[in-house]
């Protein structure tokens, strides 16, 4: 196990690989991603790097080369969130299906990330803020099955896996579909996310963390209070 004192970070990295929902973007656009706010809770000495890419999916993100990037980064822990762009119903732009190649793309990433020596560790994607017009209810924006095969895999291969999705809609269920809204970048946008709702979903990310992976969390400023 690594040592959680200031002389284990020196060479303690940190991949982190998924879609728009964590990727990095510019101070102009109101977008931000748990992955670019989870950076900021860094402790010293520990390297993050976020290869997060918007659009992608578990297949398209290989076929970008940031994969082999990640693995370049020579990191200690990979974190890895897809599905949202793998609901594509269109193959050539990145969909797959759940129970069979979404699975064993994540397969072949949890394999070659331990081949370099990094432990993966997989992450469940949030739940869109997808309200019911009628009933209220908040949906699950096809993603369960997604989720299902991310938790399946988990046991499989002996992988953690933080559970966002639960977190997340466990939180706007919670607020409705009004005051969920305050955290989209824009009207209407029920996918993505502004900096207040990137650091609530960064911070149930720490907060998983810490209850599964505490050599992880060890890394990171952990949240003193619930977002």
């Amino acid at each position: 196990m690594l040592a959680l004192g200031s002389s284990a970070f020196a060479s303690t990295r940190v991949a982190i690989v998924g879609d728009s929902t964590v990727s990095n973007y510019s101070a102009e656009r109101p977008n931000r991603g748990w992955g670019q706010i989870l950076q900021t809770y860094a402790l010293p000495g520990a390297e993050i790097k976020n290869l997060a890419a918007s659009g992608t999916s578990s297949k398209t993100f290989r076929d970008l080369g940031r994969w082999d990037e990640a693995l370049a980064f020579q990191p200690t822990f990979i974190l890895i969130q897809f599905g949202h762009n793998d609901r594509s119903a269109d193959p050539a732009k990145g969909g797959t299906r759940p129970d069979t190649e979404f699975k064993e793309n994540l397969r072949q990433f949890i394999a070659e990330a331990r081949k370099a020596g990094a432990e993966p560790i997989l992450v469940t994607p949030p739940v869109p803020r997808s309200f019911d017009r009628k009933t209220g209810q908040l949906g699950d924006g096809r993603l369960a099955p997604y989720v299902e095969a991310i938790k399946a895999v988990a046991a499989e291969q002996g992988s953690v896996v933080l559970d966002l999705n639960t977190r997340s809609r466990e939180w706007y269920a919670a607020l409705g579909r009004e005051g969920s809204d305050a955290f989209a970048p824009k009207p209407g946008d029920v996918n993505h996310y502004n900096e207040a709702g990137a650091t609530m979903l960064a911070q149930f990310v720490l907060e998983e963390m810490a209850a599964k992976a505490p050599n992880l969390a060890g890394l990171f400023h952990q949240p003193k209070t619930e977002p």
